[in-house]
């Protein structure tokens, strides 16, 4: 049996489609599973002991995402890639999306094998797929939940599906991490801040974290603040640093791969919707994750496979409506229930 998954959403996609990578390998343990991924996303399955060999997508018209950016040595990329992706001779391709994804399902095209696929939501979609699956986007349902679904004509049942993410930070940069932020005596608990966010409707305001992180620090004064920040985000980082009234440490965006270690050094995350909330989940951190209020937000993207506290903002708003104090309570019940040195 040898299986291609097709995944080449966002970071948090990525991370979210590693229950279904393991499941597939366990299901047929002397199979081959391959992946194809997005480059940027590499790091995050890099490590994945459930995936054989993993292929980078080429862009032929963002040329600057290739590992080689340039225009012929992208052409010849993507001739390779098509030309060792034919040469597997698939049985399957698992196009992994919640919806139709047009863009993969045309890559499927002409690599061999039964094709599965999400349609769209009227039961449309495009091109040869053997095995088309209607109905994942209802009812809500977490996306991990969704995309396991496809995998039903491959005889794997939800039964099977692991309730944990599978990702793991490379050590040295961990130790590096470890060695560039060491614990502070006398704090007892390091609380991670994560403060930006991919789209204006999921950006908590600069002013929100600082109020956040002021209240904290006048009532425990043994918490010690990490705070994240991505990059091209030094104007935020600065505005932030002008508001508070406690010196936190500002931990500077590097690769993913730095942003995984660095993360494993929070005992609890707050942070927004976003790739980064996965990681932390993935990583084992308790997260206090802030959300728009759009159900579809709350049910299909809260952290799997770890202790959390979803806050979201009232019905039909940006997370920047969402009370400072509304977080605070959502950390100090977090912090009770899992019994992480309680705030």
């Amino acid at each position: 049996m040898n299986i291609l998954v097709i995944r080449l959403g966002l970071l948090g996609d990525m991370v979210c489609t590693t229950p279904l990578l393991e499941a597939i390998k366990k299901h047929f343990p002397t199979g081959r599973l391959c992946l194809l991924s997005n480059e940027y996303n590499r790091p995050v399955v890099a490590r994945n002991p459930f995936i054989d060999k993993i292929y980078t997508y080429i862009h032929t018209k963002d040329r600057q995402r290739n590992p080689r950016p340039g225009f012929f040595a992208s052409l010849i990329d993507a001739w390779r890639l098509k030309r060792d992706l034919k040469r597997e001779r698939f049985d399957w391709v698992v196009v992994c999306n919640g919806g139709f994804n047009k863009p993969s399902v045309r890559i499927a095209q002409g690599l061999g094998g039964k094709i599965i696929s999400a349609t769209r939501e009227d039961g449309s979609y495009e091109y040869r797929v053997d095995f088309p699956i209607s109905g994942l986007l209802e009812p809500v349902e977490h996306e991990i939940v969704r995309t396991f679904r496809l995998l039903a004509p491959l005889g794997i049942g939800l039964d099977e599906l692991p309730q944990h993410l599978t990702l793991s930070a490379i050590p040295d940069r961990v130790t590096a991490m470890q060695t560039a932020f060491p614990r502070s005596p006398g704090k007892r608990l390091r609380l991670g801040v994560h403060i930006s966010a991919s789209e204006p409707s999921r950006q908590w305001p600069i002013s929100a974290f600082a109020q956040l992180i002021n209240a904290i620090a006048v009532e425990h004064p043994d918490v010690a603040f990490l705070v994240f920040y991505g990059h091209g985000q030094t104007a935020n980082r600065q505005a932030l640093a002008d508001a508070l009234q406690t010196p936190v440490t500002f931990v500077p965006p590097g690769d993913i791969d730095d942003l995984m270690a660095s993360l494993t050094l929070c005992d609890l995350l707050v942070c927004n919707d976003g790739g980064v909330l996965h990681l932390a989940a993935g990583l084992g951190v308790p997260i206090v994750g802030l959300f728009e209020g759009n159900p579809m937000k709350t049910g299909c993207w809260y952290p799997w496979g770890v202790a959390y506290t979803s806050v979201s903002a009232p019905d039909g708003m940006p997370v920047s409506a969402i009370p400072p104090n509304d977080v605070l309570r959502a950390i100090r019940l977090l912090s009770d229930q899992e019994g992480i040195k309680s705030l």
